[in-house]
């Protein structure tokens, strides 16, 4: 009989991040990501960076436990978002923050059995301590461009 290796719980990361971007959408993450993080954002920037998201999570779970560090850059990715951008906010600013519902109940879970699965398919610690560093990067990129595409050095 052959174990189970669990990669299917990428893929299930993937349909969390899904419905996270349901719950930004629905619940106007626009307008709070200005009023409370002072970052201005259209919906067409919403758009283009959670396509860049849904992206890497599909390269993410292809990869799978080939090479486990970047597969879980992904889950890093999910981890960093969940708290940086929804949690502390929460208990910062005392207001609900559109997406820390899907971060506690979805992303937090998955985020544990994708670390613990990969652990129990050969991976280290150090996977997971890389894959959020990376993670992290991928996360803090889009605000970089953001934050910086008006600057007289990259207008065209």
């Amino acid at each position: 009989m052959q174990l189970m290796n669990h990669q299917f719980i990428l893929w299930i990361a993937l349909l969390c991040y899904a419905a996270h971007m349901l719950e930004e959408y629905f619940y106007n993450w626009k307008d709070w990501v200005f009023k409370t993080l002072g970052l201005v954002a259209t919906w067409t920037d919403f758009y283009v960076v959670n396509t860049y998201v849904l992206f890497m999570g599909v390269a993410c779970a292809s990869i799978g436990w080939n090479c486990i560090w970047a597969s879980l850059v992904f889950p890093g990715f999910m981890l960093v978002n969940a708290v940086v951008f929804h949690i502390i906010p929460v208990i910062r600013y005392r207001k609900f923050s559109p997406g820390v519902i899907t971060a506690v109940l979805l992303f937090l879970p998955v985020i544990a059995f994708s670390y613990y699965y990969a652990l129990q398919n050969g991976g280290t610690v150090t996977d997971i301590f890389v894959s959020i560093l990376i993670g992290a990067i991928f996360m803090f990129y889009p605000i970089v461009l953001q934050v910086t595409k008006n600057k007289d050095f990259f207008k065209q």
